[in-house]
């Protein structure tokens, strides 16, 4: 991580070392790699509430932060397009260019939802994909552009609860391969493509990643700007107990 550490944060244009692309996924797996740390946190609150999970994880992630990225800083609650906030958004200390892309301070350089698996009730069962016509959902913020508006890569954090990382996966392709079947409330349409795949998990350390890619809402022709999610997972059910 050392030489991706002082590419990172260099500021200006990235030039040298590795491509750009590789600075968001250094990012990325920042992020992955700090859950297992979080969970098992001894002096971490209990609590299965999403919004003590996500105050939490951010105060973490920005701990380790200091250490290992201390150009960027995650913010709680950040603002998101019109009304709406992200769970939390990562940002630069100084100006740096993703992508041929300029960020300043005040820029999102990753936003992140966090759902909780399975949701909190019945009639939000599918949230980590949509909300329907209330637009809560993951997947579907992001196909909006509510959150992460030209962004080329987003993240959502989930915390398994419940079951495990394997019938999740399977479960929320299932519900993407039902709304493509199906006209949904929100206007968005839905392609089979859109399946998160990739997956990969860690039995040791208790977590699980996937990757999809999803048109944003202006894009529904699925030819034009798109955006990939990250998809990151930490088994919380034994710390949950």
């Amino acid at each position: 991580m050392s030489g991706v550490r002082s590419e990172l944060c260099a500021s200006g244009k990235i030039t040298s070392g590795i491509a750009e692309k590789q600075h968001l996924d250094a990012l990325v797996d920042f992020i992955y790699r700090t859950l297992p740390f979080w969970r098992d946190d001894p002096e971490r609150p209990e609590a299965d509430r999403e919004t003590v999970l996500n105050e939490t994880l951010c105060g973490m992630l920005n701990t380790r932060a200091k250490r290992e990225i201390p150009c960027f800083h995650f913010i709680h609650e950040a603002a998101a397009t019109g009304r709406r906030s992200m769970d939390m958004a990562l940002k630069p200390d100084e100006k740096c260019v993703f992508s041929a892309r300029e960020y300043t301070r005040y820029d999102t350089v990753l936003a992140i939802e966090c759902k909780r698996l399975p949701a909190p009730s019945r009639d939000r069962e599918r949230e980590y994909v949509s909300g329907g016509d209330k637009t809560t959902g993951g997947i579907q913020r992001f196909k909006l552009s509510e959150h992460g508006a030209g962004l080329p890569v987003a993240v959502m954090v989930g915390y398994v609860q419940h079951g495990t990382p394997q019938t999740w996966l399977g479960t929320i392709n299932r519900w993407i391969i039902e709304f493509a079947g199906s006209e949904t409330d929100d206007g968005l349409s839905w392609s089979e493509d859109e399946k998160l795949a990739g997956f990969k998990n860690d039995r040791i350390l208790r977590t699980a990643r996937a990757r999809s890619r999803h048109p944003r809402a202006a894009q529904q022709d699925h030819r034009g700007d798109h955006i990939q999610i990250e998809h990151l997972w930490v088994d919380m059910s034994e710390a949950e107990g």
